[in-house]
């Protein structure tokens, strides 16, 4: 088989003899998450998770029921994986498996998604109108914001068919990073949804959308991790020297080395 094996999450609608998904693909070994353009790609159905994997280099996501038919090349890295859309059986609700059977044959063509140093650049091949947002279309951020403030939340942009487009810059990263760690900007994003059949509009829930693809570089992710984790450690050993809050009705006593400065003539 072409494709690459999904690790396919369990559905109370499955039939574990006779799942379309399990029967049409043959295992291969799971690709290894310390590739430095390694991509994390996970699936959601209405916003539950059907299916998940982590490609080499990038992918070709689409929808193809029977044998797969080879087309030409397409761009960047050679040798994209292809990964296959899970059947509309996989949907519980009968109203929403319904409408993901109907949309699922407009996204034969699929898209193809490429990750490298540069980033994560995308391209829409199928009938289907495909949304998508991410970092790079999350419009300005202001850079004396410090760690944790709200920024401008991403906004939804149309894939264009055939057209080749940069999801996530990979370097502008880098440097927002770096300023996060100056603090002098918050956590940057590294996440990129894709919505297909539907608008994605700035801060919508994509639980709500038929078919969600979300997609981060493995190796970004860490390095966002990371410094989480540096976050909370430094946060632990600063803990004890903060000053420790009163309770609901409890007031500080004023300190005597003050008292005369503060106290009523």
């Amino acid at each position: 088989s072409p494709f690459l094996t999904w690790t396919a999450q369990p559905s109370p609608h499955d039939d574990a003899n006779t799942d379309p998904l399990i029967n049409t693909v043959t295992p291969t070994p799971s690709p290894s998450e310390t590739e430095p353009n390694a991509l994390s790609v996970c699936i959601r159905y209405g916003g539950t998770l059907m299916c998940r994997a982590v490609t080499r280099h990038g992918c070709r996501i689409c929808w193809c029921p029977g044998p797969y038919r080879s087309e030409g090349p397409g761009f960047g890295s050679q040798s994209l994986a292809r990964l296959r859309f899970p059947p509309a059986s996989r949907v519980g609700d009968p109203a929403q498996q319904s409408a993901t059977a109907e949309l699922l044959p407009f996204l034969e063509r699929g898209v193809m998604l490429d990750s490298s140093g540069h980033g994560i650049f995308g391209q829409r091949l199928c009938q289907g109108r495909v949304y998508w947002r991410g970092p790079a279309n999350a419009g300005p951020r202001n850079p004396t914001h410090g760690p944790g403030a709200a920024h401008t939340l991403p906004a939804g942009h149309k894939l264009e068919r055939d057209r080749v487009e940069k999801l996530f810059d990979r370097q502008l990263f880098m440097q927002q990073l770096e300023r996060y760690r100056r603090g002098e900007d918050s956590l940057p994003q590294h996440q990129v949804t894709l919505c297909f059949g539907e608008e994605l509009n700035p801060g919508e829930t994509a639980d709500r959308k038929l078919i969600t693809v979300e997609v981060h570089q493995v190796a970004v992710e860490k390095m966002v991790d990371e410094e989480l984790e540096i976050q909370n450690s430094a946060f632990l050993l600063l803990e004890p020297l903060l000053p420790v809050l009163p309770e609901a009705g409890e007031v500080y006593p004023t300190p005597l080395a003050l008292s005369p400065l503060y106290s009523s003539a």
